[in-house]
């Protein structure tokens, strides 16, 4: 699960840079709040965030007896 949160804090990293100097290069001020509040973006977190949960919890190891 810290891989998890790792993964994720570093993609919005990314993500968030590359909307920034979008943003500049278009003439638009890019806030945190435009940032987060883009549909684009809230739709690909919960697609991808899904996916990772439903994966982790699939490949999660079992106890052997």
């Amino acid at each position: 699960m810290k891989k998890l949160v790792v993964d994720v804090g570093s993609m919005l990293v990314v993500q968030y840079l590359i909307f920034f100097f979008v943003e500049i290069r278009l003439g638009e001020q890019a806030t945190f709040t435009k940032f987060i509040t883009n549909n684009y973006i809230l739709t690909f977190w919960i697609i991808y965030l899904a996916s990772r949960i439903v994966n982790y919890k699939i490949k999660k190891p079992r106890n052997k007896k």
